[in-house]
């Protein structure tokens, strides 16, 4: 077991809305956590920065901005959906003083989620018009303000059925390819996969592939040593798992327990041990971990949330592992809550 730390707040606020967690990107280090003040503005904040206080960056977007993006990096900048359904960034160095509209597939249902490769390409996902997948391939030479390349992927669903995307998706790289898994309008989860192309060249997609029915939530998928972890929520407010070997889905397995909301999930790679983060019904913040293949009882840490968690893993110099978890509590503060492994765990 490790040892947690008792809370501390990060910053009053007053602060609304999902907070949202990505790498910073390429060149850069450390993670970017956003999450909105009372009158919409967009609140960047970069928890690896001496000073609290002045990592908190105030980039705007009051009444433009509905959706922040999600995923590991950024694209020329930080990517969101305005409440006009458009793409829309604001640069990284906070130089730019508005949030720009760029091109976009016509209208966005949702958040978006961005991903830079080692070679200079980005790439773009969205749930568009219709409820399909756009998908946008930028190469380096590209006008990333202009990005007019978008392609349908298609909506999932059954034939006779419900078809098209239901809420955010969920997109995993693991060394072959980028995974997208998203809840149709069926409610079932499905999967779609692009795997790696020749240099600066878009991917192929998969069909889409029906992992079964019943979610109440999006998905949230990691990867870990072992393959792909995707976690859903289904009926009564049950969290369960499904499991990618790199050859077949393993099907839902109940992890027990009850969460309001969407989980959340980080990997640590010395232990193979993966942490799951919730918002109970009782507005409790509960984790559940799994050592090797065995899931171990849920545990409460902490109360009064009013959304969802939002956490990351990082090695510090002192041989431990640290996971980090911020929360949005009643007062509308972020609270921040630590926990510290030993890598022999």
């Amino acid at each position: 077991m490790g040892t947690w730390k008792n809370w501390s707040k990060i910053s009053t606020g007053p602060y609304q809305g999902k907070l949202e967690l990505r790498m910073v990107g390429l060149g850069e280090s450390g993670f970017q956590l956003e999450v909105r003040d009372q009158s919409g503005n967009v609140i960047q904040y970069f928890p690896g920065a001496p000073n609290i206080k002045e990592s908190l960056i105030n980039t705007g977007g009051a009444g433009i901005i509905a959706h922040l993006a999600v995923g590991p990096t950024k694209l020329g900048g930080f990517l969101a959906t305005g409440i006009d359904g458009c793409l829309y960034h604001v640069e990284s160095n906070g130089s730019q003083s508005r949030w720009q509209k760029t091109f976009g597939p016509g209208k966005f249902l949702g958040s978006v989620y961005s991903w830079a490769t080692m070679d200079g390409c980005a790439e773009v996902l969205g749930e568009g018009t219709d409820h399909q997948l756009a998908y946008a391939h930028i190469s380096p030479k590209q006008d990333r303000d202009n990005i007019k390349q978008w392609e349908n992927l298609g909506q999932p669903g059954e034939v006779a059925g419900e078809k098209g995307l239901n809420g955010r998706l969920s997109v995993v790289y693991d060394g072959q390819g980028l995974h997208v898994l998203v809840r149709g309008q069926d409610n079932h989860l499905w999967h779609t996969f692009g795997k790696n192309n020749d240099h600066q060249a878009k991917r192929t997609f998969s069909n889409w592939t029906n992992l079964g029915g019943g979610l109440c939530q999006p998905p949230v998928a990691i990867c870990t040593r072992n393959g792909i972890e995707c976690f859903v929520i289904g009926e009564d407010n049950e969290p369960f798992v499904n499991t990618w070997d790199g050859v077949q889905w393993h099907g839902f397995v109940s992890m027990g327990g009850q969460l309001n909301g969407l989980p959340t999930a980080v990997y640590i790679e010395g232990s193979n041990q993966t942490f799951v983060f919730g918002r109970g019904i009782h507005d409790q913040l509960w984790y559940c971990q799994r050592n090797g293949t065995d899931w171990q009882e849920w545990q409460s840490i902490g109360d009064g949330l009013t959304g969802d968690p939002a956490v990351w893993e990082e090695s510090i110099s002192d041989g431990t592992e640290l996971i980090s978890c911020v929360v949005l509590r009643q007062n509308g503060s972020l609270w921040l809550r630590e926990l510290h492994l030993a890598r022999s765990e």
